[in-house]
């Protein structure tokens, strides 16, 4: 084990650790909380715009960016709440220790992700400059693995997507 696996598996296992806090609920809550606000926010504020044009005397120019900012706030803090209550559901019916351990595993896969997605863009200044000796690279048991991670991941979305496209179209004709 070299300084290049510790700088990798500190934060993996900082993900483990934060997801067997939360619990997988509850990591899997936060990350949807966030995708879905975005997307609910830029779906629904064109209607909350229009009331609060309306109904509060805003202007177009105020309303857009209140109304985005109030959806996601709502948004995100109901899936929150609603996290916290099928927490509670999952210790009521003593899932909590199977419901912690894979949010410590959910956690690390995160965090091996967010990792991979920055040694990639690493590697692109580092190709130019240096910067890690190949050699300590090669030598590392956990550079690879996790460097691979996000593009294995990137081409199973797309092959998912595609035979998902191909399968509409199969129901199509």
């Amino acid at each position: 084990m070299n300084s290049l696996d510790l700088f990798i598996l500190i934060p993996i296992i900082a993900g483990f650790t934060f997801g067997l806090f939360k619990g997988l609920v509850k990591e899997l809550t936060s990350l949807a909380a966030v995708v879905l606000g975005i997307y609910g926010a830029k779906f629904f504020s064109p209607w909350l715009v229009n009331v609060l044009v309306k109904s509060f005397d805003f202007s177009v120019k105020t309303a857009q960016p209140t109304a985005y900012f109030l959806l996601f706030i709502v948004i995100v803090v109901g899936l929150l709440f609603l996290s916290r209550i099928v927490d509670k559901v999952f210790e009521s019916m003593s899932l909590g220790g199977l419901n912690k351990f894979f949010g410590g595993l959910f956690g690390a896969l995160k965090y091996a992700l967010i990792l991979s997605v920055l040694i990639n863009v690493f590697n692109v200044v580092d190709d130019k400059f240096s910067i890690i000796n190949p050699t300590t690279k090669s030598a590392s048991f956990a550079y690879k693995p996790v460097l691979e991670l996000g593009p294995a991941l990137w081409e199973e979305a797309k092959s998912y997507n595609t035979d998902k496209s191909k399968a509409d179209e199969q129901l199509v004709d």
